[in-house]
């Protein structure tokens, strides 16, 4: 390696070493983390029509993140989904995805 290149990588490693949080200078305190207002993402889970009632604390901006909906039809024989398909409570759904 040639002098103009060692310099090159001396000034590179330099610049990397010096930028940044060192251990005495932490990026954020703790009293900041605990009161972030950012936004909340919601899960809501359904399971055969019914989403139980949820509690929520504080009041920081909301956004639907995850819906889940699961639908069971009881049967004797297993007909695949063509049981689901004709059950009253996912009849009008559009199935072709």
């Amino acid at each position: 390696m040639s002098a103009k290149q060692w310099l090159l990588f001396a000034v590179a490693c330099t610049g990397a070493w010096g930028c940044g949080a060192t251990a005495d200078e932490p990026v954020t305190r703790v009293d900041d983390a605990l009161h972030v207002d950012a936004p909340v993402g919601l899960s809501l889970f359904f399971q055969n029509g019914v989403m139980p009632a949820f509690t929520s604390l504080g009041n920081p901006a909301r956004f639907l993140q995850e819906i889940d909906i699961t639908e069971s039809v009881p049967s004797a024989t297993d007909n695949g989904i063509s049981d689901l398909i004709a059950s009253p409570a996912v009849r009008e759904v559009d199935w072709r995805g």
